[in-house]
């Protein structure tokens, strides 16, 4: 019976409910019911009663419940404890749309927890998903459309691996400034006619293979390891296309050498996700470095 698996057990009788503790521990409810399960099954006997209206411990549950009140403390103090570690660098994949909204979270995690240390890599999507499930101690950022996200779904749920919903997004179409600046707003599939598309030498670049048709010029990239030079590829040669919240992360669009101007015709939705193992199967720094990616990536505070 694992110490983690019976603050989970807490968390459940102080919220009332699976589904709600789910939320604040940021795994599955059906993890945490098999967790629960787990420990029932060690105990020999049932410590929550499910009703329509959430959760209560049994006699056995609430006997338990008061006992870690006393014991959590003494647990805590032990993790407290000041010893030399090891340091372990923890894997993160990021696709290369997202890499440079990751500027500002290192940052923010070396100054809130400088004892974990990040080894960071750039992948397309189906690029990301390979490694990650080689490396149990790996998590990653990507950015599905909704033509892949099932296969995405499949291959994961057999890993123990799980997807969180960060943040909804769409693609847009990145120019350079001087690259026809009387273009604004929305931009129809019409104008795309006299432009030049930049698109990607890599197979795995599904946006490019459906937008390649709408464009009267086309350059293939050679670059392929980071969406900053794609962008600056953009400025003088022709466009590329996005996630429109991750261009504004990209410091030329900041600097306002490149803009981002969404399709009228066809609005390519994307959703940036957090894929990861549950948390039973992680170290603490771990859990913690997926919590504030959850954080970061869910609210505005990384496209702002």
């Amino acid at each position: 019976m694992q110490i983690r698996h019976l603050q989970y057990f807490a968390e459940i009788i102080k919220s009332g409910s699976i589904n709600k503790a789910a939320k604040k521990l940021f795994i599955s409810p059906q993890a945490l019911s098999a967790i629960i399960a787990s420990i029932e099954g060690e105990l020999g006997y049932p410590v929550l009663v499910r009703t329509s209206h959430g959760v209560t411990p049994t006699e056995g549950g609430e006997k338990i419940y008061n006992d870690l009140k006393t014991i959590f403390p003494l647990v805590e103090s032990w993790m407290e404890y000041d010893y030399e570690e090891t340091a372990v660098s923890i894997d993160l994949y990021v696709s290369l749309a997202m890499s440079a909204s990751m500027s500002r979270f290192l940052v923010k995690l070396e100054k809130e927890h400088p004892e974990i240390s990040v080894s960071l890599h750039s992948e397309r999507g189906k690029g990301i998903l390979e490694k990650v499930l080689k490396n149990p101690h790996s998590m990653a950022i990507c950015s599905l459309i909704d033509d892949i996200h099932e296969k995405f779904i499949y291959a994961i749920e057999e890993k123990n691996y799980h997807m969180i919903k960060l943040s909804d997004d769409s693609f847009g179409a990145v120019l350079g400034t001087n690259y026809f600046p009387e273009k604004t707003g929305n931009l129809s599939l019409d104008e795309c006619k006299d432009m030049c598309f930049v698109y990607s030498s890599d197979s795995n670049d599904v946006i490019s293979k459906k937008y390649l048709k709408y464009f009267g010029k086309h350059l293939k990239s050679k670059v392929e390891n980071h969406a900053s030079i794609l962008c600056m590829v953009a400025l003088n040669q022709g466009t590329i296309f996005l996630p429109e919240k991750a261009v504004k992360c990209e410091p030329m669009y900041q600097t306002g050498m490149i803009r981002v101007l969404p399709i009228d015709e066809r609005k390519e939705k994307t959703t940036h996700y957090l894929i990861g193992m549950e948390d039973e199967f992680l170290s603490e720094k771990e859990i913690c470095l997926k919590k504030m990616l959850y954080e970061y990536y869910s609210s505005d505070e990384w496209y702002r």
